[in-house]
């Protein structure tokens, strides 16, 4: 089995301030690779700066990226987004979010690719001052938005984690190396529980027939 992974989201996904190979969804690449034992391909199309309303279908975000995932024979989409949306000033709620989030993941759906899998943004200093933690509000908005077979809640420990482990963050923000690689197990884990769960059963079955 070959796995093709796209990876959608800001700054923190492309892995602004690290080394190649280090950012979050290599990362997660390498470890669903090891865990899984089989080949694993990933198209990161982190975009530094931008907001859920710049990946929604009608912005330029999601046909570059959509273009890229299809020539790479992505079937998976994994989505981090959030980080910039709390910044003051910009402020968006966590209603409007969800409708951005549901407006991609949907199309993403239309568009052929078999599942989503929509992680919890993770905890920034940006989202400390605001009167709403909109990055709470914002996993309120992701349960909403999934329904559990094509599009699926991902990670939901990095925002907790980091709250607790801010020493791992450059700026309160971006991820240090330590800290990517964290990241990138967490995104890994629900993909690792149900691509593992497959293998399991197919070579169990495949065990089987042999026997007969």
């Amino acid at each position: 089995m070959t796995l093709n992974i796209g990876f959608i989201g800001d700054s923190i996904t492309l892995g602004s301030y690290l080394n190649p190979g280090e950012n979050p969804a290599a990362r997660c690449g390498a470890i669903l690779a090891a865990g899984l034992g089989e080949t694993v391909n990933i198209v990161n199309l982190g975009a530094n700066g931008s907001t859920s309303d710049q990946w929604r279908p009608s912005q330029a975000f999601y046909y570059s990226g959509t273009s890229a995932f299809a020539s790479a024979g992505v079937t998976d989409v994994l989505m981090m987004l959030g980080a910039n949306d709390c910044k003051t000033g910009v402020d968006v709620s966590g209603a409007t979010f969800q409708s951005n989030i549901s407006e991609i993941v949907n199309q993403l759906i239309t568009d052929g690719y078999l599942r989503v899998w929509l992680n919890y943004p993770s905890w920034c200093t940006w989202d400390v001052g605001s009167p709403t933690l909109h990055l709470v509000e914002y996993q309120i908005s992701i349960q909403n938005v999934a329904n559990g077979t094509t599009i699926r809640v991902g990670d939901t420990t990095a925002y907790s984690f980091f709250e607790a482990n801010q020493d791992l963050l450059l700026d309160g923000v971006h991820p240090l190396a330590t800290g990517a690689n964290d990241l990138g197990g967490f995104w890994a884990a629900p993909l690792l529980a149900f691509f593992g769960a497959r293998v399991v059963r197919k070579s169990w079955k495949g065990a089987r027939l042999q026997r007969r």
